[in-house]
């Protein structure tokens, strides 16, 4: 797959806890200049405070996504996740990106996370949801998979490796247990939901290798936007620079 194809992939990420409007605007230039170049990503990310900032520089012209749910601990109420939620939309999200509590998932509380992430998505309406499962918190398959199916029970869009706050973000391990899990409830259902993959995700290298690693488990029809995604900053330049240079 070559550079500008994995550019339509990526969430345009910018999550520093120094982030303000200046911050916010110059992503948004960024991308907004790419799309001129017709380089387009799929989305920009950011916090639910600045959806608006990118908004004033993109219009319409390009999906936002926010982070929301307690970002990145994900120790919060569920009222609290919600609401930040209907916030984060009401500023002029397309896509949330919430996190789920891995506390309740490892103390065994299942039903607990499957309600948070229904009330979440039933907050966001027609609008996309990723949930983020914090693999590298979870590391054993038992949890990584239980996460995943109970994302997709209660009604994710995709479900996502990480925050990239942790020091261990999305690994090759991780993702394949995550696409067995999405592959696995498909072929019972036919309901087919996406990946996000995010977490130290840092050059065009990884990025194929993750690309070829869901390819092999779920088809080469799965590499699109509404089904794959890789959440990235640093990766995002180095893409940048391969199409304009080559």
């Amino acid at each position: 797959m070559d550079t500008a194809k994995i550019i339509g992939l990526v969430d345009l990420t910018t999550l520093q806890s120094t982030d303000g409007r200046k911050e916010a605007h110059a992503i948004a230039k960024k991308a907004l200049q790419l799309f001129q170049r017709n380089i387009i990503p799929a989305s920009i990310c950011v916090y639910p405070t600045l959806v608006k900032c990118v908004k004033e520089i993109t219009y319409e012209t390009l999906p936002i996504a926010s982070v929301s749910g307690g970002f990145p601990a994900g120790q919060t109420s569920t009222r609290i996740k919600v609401d930040e939620t209907r916030y984060a939309i009401d500023q002029g999200a397309d896509e949330i990106d919430m996190v789920i509590n891995r506390a309740k998932l490892i103390e065994g509380d299942d039903n607990f996370v499957f309600d948070e992430i229904s009330q979440v998505k039933e907050a966001c309406g027609c609008n996309i949801l990723k949930v983020i499962i914090e693999s590298g918190d979870l590391q054993s398959e038992m949890l990584i998979k239980k996460a995943t199916e109970i994302c997709i029970q209660a009604g994710a869009n995709f479900v996502k490796t990480s925050t990239g706050k942790i020091p261990i973000g999305a690994t090759i391990q991780s993702a394949q247990w995550i696409a067995e899990t999405v592959l696995s409830h498909y072929q019972k259902s036919q309901h087919l939901t996406g990946i996000k993959l995010s977490g130290g995700i840092a050059n065009i290298a990884d990025a194929k290798a993750f690309i070829n690693l869901i390819t092999s488990v779920l088809g080469d029809n799965f590499i699109q936007p509404k089904l794959f995604r890789i959440g990235a900053s640093k990766l995002f330049d180095e893409l940048i620079s391969d199409t304009i240079n080559n």
